[in-house]
Protein backbone atom coordinates (compact mmCIF):
# COMPACT_ATOMS: atom_id res chain seq x y z
CA UNK A 1 0.00 0.00 0.00
CA UNK A 2 1.22 3.52 -0.74
CA UNK A 3 1.81 6.25 1.82
CA UNK A 4 1.30 9.98 2.11
CA UNK A 5 3.80 11.80 -0.08
CA UNK A 6 4.08 9.09 -2.75
CA UNK A 7 3.54 10.23 -6.34
CA UNK A 8 1.62 7.69 -8.41
CA UNK A 9 0.85 7.14 -12.05
CA UNK A 10 -2.46 5.43 -12.84
CA UNK A 11 -2.77 2.73 -15.46
CA UNK A 12 -6.03 4.29 -16.73
CA UNK A 13 -5.33 7.88 -17.76
CA UNK A 14 -8.46 9.14 -19.52
CA UNK A 15 -9.73 12.66 -18.83
CA UNK A 16 -12.10 11.59 -16.03
CA UNK A 17 -9.65 9.10 -14.54
CA UNK A 18 -6.02 9.31 -13.45
CA UNK A 19 -4.75 11.54 -16.27
CA UNK A 20 -2.43 13.56 -14.04
CA UNK A 21 0.10 12.32 -11.55
CA UNK A 22 -1.48 11.64 -8.16
CA UNK A 23 0.00 12.59 -4.81
CA UNK A 24 -1.22 10.40 -1.96
CA UNK A 25 -2.37 12.84 0.69
CA UNK A 26 -5.43 11.83 2.66
CA UNK A 27 -6.95 8.70 4.05
CA UNK A 28 -7.88 5.45 2.36
CA UNK A 29 -11.65 5.64 2.01
CA UNK A 30 -11.97 1.89 1.95
CA UNK A 31 -9.39 -0.76 1.34
CA UNK A 32 -8.56 0.64 -2.12
CA UNK A 33 -9.98 4.12 -2.90
CA UNK A 34 -7.97 6.96 -1.42
CA UNK A 35 -7.66 10.73 -1.11
CA UNK A 36 -4.99 12.50 -3.07
CA UNK A 37 -3.88 15.65 -4.80
CA UNK A 38 -3.49 16.22 -8.49
CA UNK A 39 -0.10 17.28 -9.82
CA UNK A 40 -0.13 19.22 -13.07
CA UNK A 41 1.82 21.48 -15.40
CA UNK A 42 -1.41 22.91 -16.80
CA UNK A 43 -2.59 26.45 -16.07
CA UNK A 44 -6.20 25.30 -16.60
CA UNK A 45 -6.93 25.01 -12.88
CA UNK A 46 -7.63 28.33 -11.14
CA UNK A 47 -6.19 27.31 -7.78
CA UNK A 48 -2.85 25.80 -8.78
CA UNK A 49 -0.02 26.18 -6.29
CA UNK A 50 3.49 26.07 -7.76
CA UNK A 51 5.88 23.69 -6.06
CA UNK A 52 9.59 24.40 -5.80
CA UNK A 53 12.11 21.97 -7.28
CA UNK A 54 13.24 21.15 -3.72
CA UNK A 55 9.73 19.85 -2.98
CA UNK A 56 10.10 16.81 -5.26
CA UNK A 57 12.68 14.08 -4.68
CA UNK A 58 15.19 13.50 -7.47
CA UNK A 59 15.50 9.82 -6.55
CA UNK A 60 12.62 8.65 -8.78
CA UNK A 61 11.35 8.79 -12.35
CA UNK A 62 9.03 11.78 -11.69
CA UNK A 63 10.97 15.04 -11.46
CA UNK A 64 9.90 18.61 -10.81
CA UNK A 65 9.24 20.51 -14.01
CA UNK A 66 7.11 23.59 -13.34
CA UNK A 67 4.94 21.29 -11.23
CA UNK A 68 1.85 22.54 -9.41
CA UNK A 69 -0.61 20.88 -7.12
CA UNK A 70 -4.29 21.70 -7.46
CA UNK A 71 -5.48 23.12 -4.14
CA UNK A 72 -8.23 20.52 -3.75
CA UNK A 73 -8.27 17.13 -2.09
CA UNK A 74 -9.71 14.54 -4.50
CA UNK A 75 -11.18 11.07 -4.18
CA UNK A 76 -9.03 8.75 -6.28
CA UNK A 77 -10.60 5.48 -7.36
CA UNK A 78 -8.90 2.12 -7.22
CA UNK A 79 -10.29 1.08 -10.60
CA UNK A 80 -7.97 3.62 -12.26
CA UNK A 81 -5.10 1.31 -11.34
CA UNK A 82 -3.01 -0.50 -10.95
CA UNK A 83 -0.86 2.37 -9.76
CA UNK A 84 2.89 2.70 -9.97
CA UNK A 85 4.97 4.83 -7.63
CA UNK A 86 6.97 7.21 -9.83
CA UNK A 87 8.04 9.84 -7.31
CA UNK A 88 7.96 11.25 -3.83
CA UNK A 89 7.52 14.61 -2.14
CA UNK A 90 10.36 15.74 0.13
CA UNK A 91 9.89 16.74 3.77
CA UNK A 92 10.03 20.43 2.80
CA UNK A 93 7.43 19.73 0.11
CA UNK A 94 5.17 18.00 2.63
CA UNK A 95 5.39 21.03 4.95
CA UNK A 96 4.75 23.43 2.07
CA UNK A 97 1.66 21.55 0.90
CA UNK A 98 0.29 21.25 4.44
CA UNK A 99 0.64 25.03 4.78
CA UNK A 100 -0.93 25.88 1.41
CA UNK A 101 -3.69 23.27 1.06
CA UNK A 102 -7.01 24.83 2.03
CA UNK A 103 -9.63 22.77 0.16
CA UNK A 104 -9.50 19.64 2.28
CA UNK A 105 -13.01 18.27 1.85
CA UNK A 106 -12.43 15.50 -0.69
CA UNK A 107 -14.45 15.60 -3.90
CA UNK A 108 -14.56 13.79 -7.21
CA UNK A 109 -12.67 15.35 -10.11
CA UNK A 110 -15.74 15.60 -12.36
CA UNK A 111 -17.67 17.45 -9.63
CA UNK A 112 -14.71 19.81 -9.16
CA UNK A 113 -14.41 20.80 -12.81
CA UNK A 114 -18.16 21.42 -13.11
CA UNK A 115 -17.93 24.12 -10.45
CA UNK A 116 -14.43 25.54 -10.61
CA UNK A 117 -12.93 25.20 -14.06
CA UNK A 118 -14.12 27.55 -16.78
Amino acid sequence: MFKKGDILEADKRKFHQGRHMILIWGEYRNEYDFEGLMLTHSDRYPDNVLLDKTHVSNDHEFRWENTHFVNQLFIKLSDWGPFEKVGEITESGMSFIEEKLTNTEATYYMDYIKHYVK
